[in-house]
């Protein structure tokens, strides 16, 4: 028995250094990897938000039904929150929550055109598989148009802006302790569609055509141990470009003031930063909309999201009021 345990102290380090994650090599690209993802996942759900937004003020796809009665004086105020459980599996993986609150004001002119502002928060909070956590948030402003060609067709445009501010938390192999800390990065995104829409009795349907390219920027930052005995470790600033195609479709229903529908959008990655896998994804989408009365819509949609190594769940709510 005393042997048995000899040889156990002896073998321990040897089974640290293969079951204990290590901090080098590994922090690096476990952060690039959440910035990617959680870059992406932001940029596209504040597309979403806006295009959703356009489409339920101008009536068209699947909101046709619900556009009868806007406002006299064509302003509308809108709010969306959304929250996902973002699950990245293969290499330096990862699972946690992100929450975005969304807020905006636009305006209609001329029946055909829409021109808006908004704003939003971010909140991420991941536990890294390897040992560690990240929290980040962030503000986000975003100013947008649509332009409705004809009474089928619709084109829209946006551009955003982010700050955001990011704590870690990694755990350090090679002196055994937890190291932090905090850094600051920022994005900026642009995104352009042209949509479709046709109907057939109650059934409402619309596609949508849409470009994506985001860029962020990390600064570089200092790893420290809780008593600064251990010494400094510092990784350098990390940049990330993204160009996406979006493609997507909705098929909804109308009921008269209430509107379920279904949808599925692909993404196909042209260019990015870093690897060329992951290059594909879709969103499923299951929801409906809902019209009290005439000026006032609410929105409830279900999202899973899935591409290589990484899986998104969660719902959006939205409520819009047109003065």
């Amino acid at each position: 028995m005393k042997h048995a345990w000899k040889g156990l102290i002896l073998v321990m380090p040897l089974l640290l250094a293969f079951t204990l994650p290590a901090y080098a090599g590994n922090v690096t690209e476990t952060i690039s990897s959440i910035s990617k993802q959680t870059a992406t996942v932001s940029a596209v759900n504040t597309v979403t938000s806006i295009t959703a937004r356009s489409s339920m003020m101008l009536g068209f796809g699947s909101f046709k039904g619900l556009s009868s009665g806007n406002g006299d004086n064509g302003i509308g105020l809108w709010a969306m929150g959304n929250a996902y459980w973002l699950d990245k599996s293969g290499s330096n993986p990862y699972d946690g929550d992100m929450y975005m609150v969304t807020a905006g004001i636009d305006k209609q002119i001329d029946d055909d055109l829409l021109i808006g502002l908004s704003i939003g928060g971010e909140w991420t909070d991941l536990g890294l598989t390897a040992g560690g956590k990240y929290k980040s948030n962030g503000f986000t402003v975003a100013p947008y148009a649509s332009y409705m060609v004809r009474d089928d067709v619709m084109v829209d445009f946006s551009v955003g802006y982010s700050t955001l501010s990011n704590d870690l938390k990694v755990w350090d192999i090679d002196d055994n302790v937890f190291r932090d800390a905090d850094y600051n990065s920022w994005r900026l995104f642009t995104a352009g569609g042209v949509s479709k829409s046709w109907e057939s009795d109650a059934w409402r349907f619309s596609s949508r055509l849409g470009a994506l390219y985001l860029h962020q920027s990390g600064k570089a930052f200092d790893l420290r141990s809780p008593s600064n005995l251990n010494g400094v470790k510092t990784e350098e600033g990390s940049n990330y470009d993204l160009f996406q195609l979006q493609l997507g479709g909705r098929v909804g229903y109308d009921f008269g003031n209430v509107t379920p529908f279904v949808g599925v959008t692909y993404f196909q990655d042209i260019a990015k930063t870093g690897s060329s896998s992951d290059m594909v994804g879709a969103d499923f989408d299951l929801g409906l909309n809902w019209k009290p009365n005439s000026t006032t819509t609410v929105g409830l949609t279900g999202t899973y999201g899935i591409r290589e190594n990484f899986d998104k769940y969660g719902g959006m709510l939205s409520i819009r009021f047109d003065f």
